[in-house]
């Protein structure tokens, strides 16, 4: 499989944002950040096999100044090629290694995102289904305000809800010892009946909103 420059320069930006994200390592000491040098990056990343992806994977990395980035080739159910290049942490004390685990993060919302897609298009739910429709079972225990909001609203944190529920780091959702939909959907219950941080269809980034989306989705496709 060969990727032509024009890819992989979409494939580093790709890479740039998923590691900013995904990667909780250690801050370095300096605020300001080197200029990226996309000269570092090769035009073209070579071919399956050609134990090239490492080397590759070094040069993104160096191009922006990350500590690491790992990257695997899949075909179908087939891990072709998986490596890595960097440091566990920023002061370059420790090699990242292929056995390591990853912090997702934020990542779950675009994971959450696409399974929506896939689901509207094949006609489980609509975006613009509302949440008295997918939980009718709520309606009157939550506050009227909500009982509209779509799907859509919930995926771009137009819902006007705000970010978490207070306590959401702290021991009660750590020991609790339902299953995860029932958590969840306590969840939904308790976010619906805080009052609004913003005006509905303003953007707030909300957590919570994408808890509440993905629980619409387990509950329409009854998969956890």
């Amino acid at each position: 499989m060969i990727i032509s420059s024009k890819a992989i320069k979409k494939f580093t930006i790709m890479l740039f944002s998923i590691v900013l994200i995904s990667m909780g390592l250690v801050a370095c000491e300096s605020t300001e950040q080197p200029p990226i040098d996309l000269t570092l990056v090769p035009d073209d990343i070579g071919q399956t096999g050609d134990g090239l992806l490492k080397e590759n994977l070094e040069a993104i990395r160096l191009a922006y100044n990350l500590p690491a980035v790992s990257a695997m080739i899949i075909k179908g159910n087939e891990i072709l090629e998986m490596d890595v290049a960097g440091f566990r942490d920023a002061n370059q004390l420790d090699e990242v290694t292929i056995n390591d685990r990853w912090h997702i993060g934020s990542l779950t919302k675009s994971m959450t995102a696409t399974i929506a897609a896939k689901l509207v298009e094949q006609g489980f739910i609509s975006f613009q289904s509302t949440v008295s429709e997918i939980f009718p079972e709520l309606v009157g225990e939550i506050k009227p305000i909500y009982k509209e909001v779509t799907l859509a609203e919930l995926l771009s944190s137009t819902s006007g809800l705000k970010r978490d529920l207070s306590g959401v780091w702290g021991s009660e959702w750590k020991n609790r010892t339902e299953s995860l939909i029932e958590q969840r959907q306590e969840w939904t219950r308790r976010m619906f009946n805080t009052r609004p941080a913003t005006k509905r269809g303003k953007h707030l980034y909300s957590n919570g909103g994408y808890t509440i989306a993905g629980h619409m989705l387990e509950k329409v496709t009854g998969i956890a």
